[in-house]
């Protein structure tokens, strides 16, 4: 098992790759590899495992 938490920045450019990154952890979790990922409550961040 993983675990990865990132914690979010002010730069475009992560607000640019959003929808591809997206679309990455939806066809990893329709495949079993990401079981579960969302934002922290206080929206600094996310956790996936």
């Amino acid at each position: 098992m993983w675990i990865v938490e990132l914690t979010f920045t002010e730069d475009p450019e992560r607000l640019a790759a959003r929808p591809a990154h997206r679309e990455l952890l939806t066809a990893l979790h329709e495949a079993g590899t990401v079981r579960m990922a969302g934002p922290l409550a206080d929206d600094s961040g996310v956790l996936s495992r």
